[in-house]
């Protein structure tokens, strides 16, 4: 495969590709937790082709090979349909040049029967075969895949859930069928015995990628993922709930009413090129989107869930052909979207937790380059934003603040603003 990524432009694994590659190509359940822009979806996208190539004879050409029922299936879910289409675009560069073929799931002449599938979870659940061919499953942007209840007969209703555990029932009907099956012992507790439950799915492989892994508090995604997955391997760059060096970070505190002002300021005055504007509700978005609709020199465009699916792709479009330099969104942008060359992220509002907050700025310094992030927040959302700032300036990783809330501010009200090492322990409020 090396003389095609060649000549396709991929010389050099990034970091992330060449700490995943051998955990995914071993067949063990892997956790790739990486910073944005880092190359991920290649990470585990080249080692399943790999394996896909292995086990039909090699490569084929570049003609797309009808499936085959004892042809194994990848299924790759994502958040949202931007990501669906961005992780196909992605794949396409290879997979077809050696005979994989690849659908996206959310689109009309989506193949069933395509190699690698692409897709919402919901959007799979309704249209995938069945686990028996899937052998490979990715959760990409895992921590929001996986977020909701963590109370079983909740957590059952999700249909992402329901996916893993088809997977797991086929797997382990496999191994009963071919006599590889453990059965485990009644009397054994705790991590063993998830072990030896693991065991029974091993024609199946769960891959779990994502720039952030919530560790504490009541969405404790880290603690989840352990638990059902206690074989899996992690792969954690050193960049992984870090923001980089190649970011400035400007926190600027504002009175309600100079926000408008102090926004036309930021991208007024910060760095020239296209910029992202995020707010945390729609109505918020649309005031962000009023403030600027008067400057014809930074043509703007607002970015949300509710514009129809198609205008959403002719916006992204326009934005990454300069059409529209100023994009206001929702956090429906701040997920794993490719944005090229943004070089300045604007919060209009703080993000309301400390992993929206490292998925927005994100969008930005990505692939090496520098880019700026420009925080508003008031006195309302002083208290996370400026743990925040204080861990950017100290250069720590803040995962320690993804259980942080708002809410902090009436415990430091009461007991005084803590040093940072003191609120890493504190308690969800």
């Amino acid at each position: 495969m090396q003389p095609i990524l060649s000549r396709l432009g991929f010389h050099e694994p990034t970091p992330v590709q060449r700490q995943s590659f051998a955990p995914v190509l071993s067949g063990s359940d892997t956790v790739v937790l990486a910073e944005t822009g880092s190359g991920k979806t290649l990470a585990y996208t080249l080692p399943i082709i790999h394996m896909m190539l292995e086990e039909t004879g090699g490569e084929s050409g570049p003609e797309v090979r009808r499936f085959e029922s004892s042809r194994k299936q990848a299924l790759l879910l994502q958040p949202n349909r931007e990501l669906c289409r961005q992780a196909r675009d992605t794949i396409e560069r290879i997979a077809p040049s050696v005979g994989i073929s690849v659908s996206n799931l959310m689109e009309h002449d989506a193949d069933v029967d395509a190699d690698i599938l692409i897709a919402t979870p919901t959007i799979a659940i309704r249209w995938w075969r069945g686990p028996e061919r899937v052998r490979w499953l990715v959760l990409d942007e895992a921590d929001a895949l996986l977020a909701g209840t963590f109370k079983p007969a909740g957590r059952s209703q999700y249909p992402v859930e329901q996916i893993i555990a088809a997977m797991k029932l086929d797997g382990k009907r496999k191994a009963e069928a071919d006599g590889t099956a453990r059965a485990p012992a009644h009397y054994v507790r705790g991590e063993e015995r998830q072990r030896q439950k693991a065991a029974t799915w091993r024609s199946k492989q769960f891959l779990f990628v994502g720039a952030t892994m919530p560790n504490a508090g009541t969405k404790n995604m880290e603690g989840h993922v352990r638990a059902k997955f206690p074989t899996a391997q992690w792969v954690r760059t050193d960049g992984a709930h870090h923001e980089r060096a190649e970011l400035r970070q400007f926190f600027v505190k504002v009175q309600h009413e100079q926000r408008d002002a102090a926004l036309r300021h930021a991208l007024a005055h910060g760095p020239p090129g296209p910029a992202l504007v995020f707010a945390n509700t729609l109505g918020t978005a649309k005031q962000a989107y009023a403030a600027l609709a008067d400057d014809p020199a930074r043509p703007s465009g607002l970015f949300h869930s509710q514009v129809h699916p198609e205008a959403r792709s002719a916006l992204l479009a326009a934005f990454a052909a300069g059409e529209v330099q100023v994009l206001v969104c929702t956090g429906l942008a701040s997920r794993g979207i490719d944005f090229a060359d943004v070089a300045h992220v604007v919060q209009y509002q703080v993000a309301p937790n400390a992993v929206e907050f490292m998925h927005r700025i994100g969008r930005t310094a990505r692939a090496g380059k520098g880019g700026v992030s420009t925080c508003l927040y008031d006195e309302a959302t002083a208290d996370l934003a400026e743990l925040l700032r204080d861990a950017t300036e100290r250069g720590e990783p803040i995962d320690h603040l993804f259980s942080r809330k708002r809410s902090l501010r009436a415990r430091i009200k009461r007991q005084g603003r803590p040093g940072l090492d003191e609120a890493a322990g504190m308690d969800d409020a």
